[in-house]
């Protein structure tokens, strides 16, 4: 990544605990800046720099939302990759960010720019 100018990556890391401890293993010496979310329970949180799901459709996102919140931690969601149906509920929850956006429409830019 490096070479390619990269300067930092944010990982949405599957797998739980061990899998956020295999990217920080895989990320130690790298010399950007990485940014480890974890996903699947609340526990990965302490370990992590944050909580990113998929999308809006999994689990108790809001109990997660609440639970970041306490603790000050990062949290993002992969939202509007297949279609546009999970934006909305994304953007409800109030993640710090969303990422792939690629099926928005002009209701969702206009919370975006507001919000």
């Amino acid at each position: 990544m490096t070479t390619s100018g990269t300067a930092a990556c944010i990982e949405f890391r599957e797998d739980d605990v061990s899998g956020a401890e295999a990217m920080q293993k895989a990320s130690a010496d790298l010399t950007i800046e990485t940014v480890i979310l974890g996903r699947e329970s609340k526990s990965v949180m302490h370990m992590t720099d944050g909580f990113g799901t998929s999308d809006a459709r999994d689990g108790e996102l809001e109990q997660v939302r609440s639970a970041i919140c306490d603790g000050n931690k990062l949290f993002g969601i992969r939202a509007g990759e297949r279609d546009a149906d999970y934006i909305t509920p994304a953007l409800n929850i109030g993640p710090d960010f969303l990422t792939h956006m690629v099926h928005l429409e002009t209701d969702h830019l206009t919370r975006l720019a507001t919000e």
